[in-house]
């Protein structure tokens, strides 16, 4: 028999617990999970992740509030979760592996600090591109805390990682070597996990979606700023709407983009609850064809191929913003010799032409 941690701070991560639950929760394995409140619904969600009685033990965690340095550095050295944690005194530690996903936060650096010092397997679960590329933990960090992070112990060191959890290992291309566990490609058939992801995440359904999908994201870059990135925005949606796709395509906007910035373009949108990743909505989809997913460097872009092996096309606009993004040549070089279709543009010019060659494949398979 088994006790286990699962640690949850996005719905993504939720999902693939859930997931992980199904396939490998043996009879008298005691799984628990801490969701925490790191987005819109958490609460909620806990809830329905409790009521689903897969779980043994299942709490919402409150380790986003307003709260000194010096209480946070408190609670890592005491590795203390009992005062975050909802409607519970009693929260004791015991567990014989934590499973996280995000590394660079309070819940994440508890569990680090937790599985160290009782000498405990510490795993990764599959987290989007950053779990498959993965070079030094610190660098998750911005460059102003890192030197502290580092002299407080507040980073994970390979050592103290047990092993990794993916849906593709073989797409990895991380520097670290690690112990690589496979994640089960979901299956639109199965009808428990089905069920089970549907009554958690509860939304609205989208019975279809445009052939092209255009993916909003924050752009944390101290080079591009708000004007910018929403005249380059702009100018995709002209791009794909000037060529042969015209108006068959949607933004698909990030949880925390503004009312005001979506205001800027028209009604052609996909509203989706901050509470429900896109994973789940391409488990919804009752008609399966190939799409065109645009984005900077959105992990969602990949969620089809990764985990439903839906061999979409992928269009990343990174180098259009000349941006540097660590470790990523090397992740896209891996998905096309695994047959990924991926397109790096680096003009708009390259953008029209990437584009009328992908609806032509899309539109003759």
């Amino acid at each position: 028999m088994s006790s286990i941690l699962f640690i949850c701070c996005t719905p993504y991560q939720i999902f693939n617990s859930i997931n992980y639950n199904l396939a490998y929760k043996s009879k008298n394995d005691k799984y628990d999970m801490l969701i925490c409140n790191h987005f819109k619904g958490s609460s909620e969600i806990a809830i329905k992740c409790r009521n689903t009685k897969i779980w043994n033990k299942c709490y919402h965690m409150k380790t986003e509030y307003h709260r000194t340095k010096l209480k946070t550095i408190v609670l890592i050295h005491n590795l203390d979760f009992s005062n975050m944690i909802e409607g519970e005194n009693d929260y004791v530690w015991d567990y014989d592996e934590v499973f996280i996903g995000t590394y660079n936060n309070i819940s994440s650096i508890i569990a680090y600090k937790y599985c160290k010092k009782n000498m405990k397997p510490l795993s990764i679960i599959d987290e989007g591109i950053g779990s498959y590329n993965i070079d030094k933990f610190i660098n998750s960090f911005p460059r102003k805390q890192r030197l502290f992070r580092k002299i407080s112990d507040h980073v994970l060191s390979p050592r103290n990682v047990n092993k990794l959890v993916l849906y593709r290992p073989e797409w990895y291309c991380g520097k670290l070597k690690l112990n690589i566990e496979k994640l089960p490609l979901v299956d639109r058939k199965n009808i428990k996990l089905v069920d089970l992801i549907s009554y958690v995440f509860e939304h609205d359904r989208i019975d279809e979606l445009s052939t092209v999908i255009i993916f909003d994201q924050p752009v944390d870059s101290p080079e591009i700023d708000e004007v910018t990135y929403k005249s380059f925005l702009k100018h995709i949606t002209e791009c794909v709407e000037n060529s042969i796709i015209k108006d068959d395509y949607s933004i698909k906007w990030h949880p925390r983009t503004s009312e005001d910035f979506k205001r800027h373009f028209d009604n052609n949108t996909i509203k989706v609850n901050s509470a429900v990743g896109w994973e789940t909505f391409l488990l919804d989809m009752k008609v399966i064809k190939r799409r065109i997913y645009l984005t900077i460097v959105s992990s969602a872009a990949f969620l089809s191929s990764m985990i439903f092996g839906d061999g979409d096309i992928i269009i990343f606009l990174y180098k259009m913003l000349h941006m540097q993004v660590p470790n990523i040549d090397a992740f896209i070089d891996v998905l096309i010799s695994d047959g990924t279709v991926i397109y790096t543009p680096s003009s708009f010019e390259e953008l029209k032409e990437v584009l009328e060659i992908s609806f032509d494949s899309v539109c003759n398979t």
